[in-house]
C-alpha cells in the first residue's frame, strides 16, 4: 500500500499558534504520508523554510513576489488574489494537475471555501482552531448558517478540542466530527528555554507574560486596561511582557504610553518565546475566543502557570479553573486576578503540582497515533 498524498491548505504562514501547530502536523505525518502545504497568500517568513525540510511547498499566489512596484502590488492584492472566485479558479487550477488522496482545510475563511469548492474526489478535511462563532460577532446567525452549508461538503471536520467540537456539532447541525487537540513536546520546549535570551527578569516581582498576535481577538488592549485599573502599590510588584506583533502593536504603544504604564513591556516578535516564559511567573491569555490556546500547554511545559478568559479552549485545557486561573472577559475580573497572585504567591505552587498530570493529555505519542489513524 502507497503512502497517503495530503494537500493541507493555509491562508498564509505567519508567526503564531497556527504555525506550530501545522509543523507540528507535518512531523507526525512525515513518515507515513506525502504532504504538500499551499498557501493562499504567499507572505514569506522563516517558517517556510522550516515547512519545506517536511513537506512540498508551493503557493496559489505565485505572482506576489515578482511584482516590485507598490501600486501595482496593492492592486494586485485587492483586485485579484483578494477575489475569492479567483482563488477557487486557481485553486481547481492546481489540484487538477496533482492527485492528492485527501485535501485539508487547515485555516477558517479562505482556505475553507477554496477546498470546499474542489472539483476533485479527494476526501475532504475541515481543520477548525478557533471559535468563530463565539457570541458577539456581526451577522452571528448568518455566519451560523453559512458556515454549515461549507461545512456539510466535507466528509471529516476535526476540532482541537473537545468543547468546540460539541459547541460547532450543535450549532450547525454536523456529523462525522473529531476532535484532536494539539500537543506539546515537553523535552524540544525545554531545550528551546534554554536558549539565550535578551532580558533578565525580576523575580522579586510578579512578572506576566503573554504570547501570541497583537490583534483585537486576543484581548492585548483590554489586559493593558487591567494593568491601568491596579493601585499603584500593585503597579510596583507587577511587570507585564508582552510578545508578539499585529495590526494592534502601534495602537497598543500609544495606550502603554498614554497611560505611563512603565512596568509594560513591548517585546516585538520572537521566534523562540519560551526563554521569556520560563522567568515568568505566570502566562496571561486574555482572548475573546479561543478555540484551543496551545501556549498554555506550552507553559504549562515549563512549569508556567496560566492566567486565561473562559474561552472554550482556555476551560477545557485548564479544567474550568482545576490546572489554571481562569477569569471573565473584562479588565476587572483580570485585574483583580492579577491582584491576588500578587498577595498570594503560594498559588503559584498549587498549580504547578498538577501540570504534570494534565499535560499527559497532550502527548505528541498520543497526537501521532491519532493522526496516523485520521490520514491512513
Amino acid at each position: 500500500m502507497g503512502r497517503t498524498k495530503v494537500l493541507i491548505v493555509v491562508n498564509y504562514v505567519l508567526e503564531g499558534g497556527l504555525t506550530h501547530v501545522l509543523l507540528d502536523v507535518l512531523r507526525a505525518l512525515n513518515n507515513r504520508c506525502d504532504v504538500t502545504v499551499l498557501t493562499i497568500f504567499d507572505l514569506y517568513t522563516e517558517y517556510i523554510e522550516e515547512i519545506k525540510i517536511l513537506a512540498k511547498y508551493n503557493t496559489l499566489d505565485c505572482w506576489r513576489r515578482k511584482i516590485s512596484n507598490n501600486v501595482l502590488l496593492s492592486l494586485y492584492s485587492r483586485l485579484i488574489m483578494d477575489n475569492r472566485a479567483f482563488q477557487v479558479f486557481l485553486y481547481n487550477y492546481y489540484v487538477s494537475r496533482h492527485q492528492f488522496d485527501i485535501e485539508v482545510a487547515f485555516a477558517e475563511d479562505w482556505a475553507i471555501n477554496v477546498v470546499a469548492k474542489s472539483k476533485s474526489r479527494s476526501r475532504k478535511y475541515a481543520w477548525i482552531h478557533t471559535d468563530f462563532l463565539c457570541d458577539g460577532v456581526n451577522d452571528r446567525e448568518t455566519l451560523i448558517s453559512n458556515t454549515r452549508l461549507m461545512l456539510q461538503r466535507f466528509d471529516r471536520t476535526i476540532f482541537v478540542s473537545e468543547l468546540l467540537k460539541q459547541k460547532f456539532t450543535t450549532l450547525l447541525s454536523l456529523s462525522k466530527t473529531i476532535s484532536v487537540p494539539n500537543a506539546v513536546d515537553v523535552d524540544a520546549i525545554y531545550k528551546k528555554s534554554l536558549c539565550s535570551c535578551d532580558i533578565t527578569m525580576n523575580q522579586d516581582v510578579l512578572n506576566l507574560v503573554f504570547v501570541g498576535r497583537l490583534n483585537h481577538e486576543k484581548g492585548v488592549e483590554i489586559l493593558i486596561d487591567s494593568m491601568a485599573c491596579l493601585p499603584e502599590e500593585y503597579v510596583k510588584r507587577c511587570h507585564l511582557y508582552i510578545i508578539g506583533d499585529g495590526c494592534e502593536r502601534k495602537f497598543l504603544e500609544t495606550k502603554i504610553r498614554e497611560n505611563n504604564l512603565k512596568n509594560i513591556f513591548l517585546l516585538g516578535a520572537k521566534q523562540n518565546p519560551f526563554p521569556y516564559v520560563k522567568q515568568s511567573s505566570y502566562l496571561i491569555l486574555p482572548s475573546k475566543y479561543e478555540g484551543f490556546g496551545l501556549v498554555l500547554i506550552e507553559a504549562m511545559a515549563l512549569g508556567v502557570p496560566c492566567i486565561a478568559t473562559k474561552t472554550v479552549g482556555a476551560t477545557e485545557v485548564l479544567d474550568n479553573g482545576k490546572y489554571g486561573i481562569m477569569v471573565d472577559y473584562n479588565k476587572e475580573s483580570i485585574s483583580n486576578a492579577i491582584k491576588e497572585c500578587i498577595l498570594y504567591p503560594e498559588k503559584r505552587i498549587a498549580y504547578q503540582s498538577l501540570q504534570k498530570t494534565k499535560l499527559q493529555a497532550y502527548t505528541m505519542d498520543k497526537y501521532r497515533e491519532q493522526l496516523n489513524t485520521l490520514f491512513q
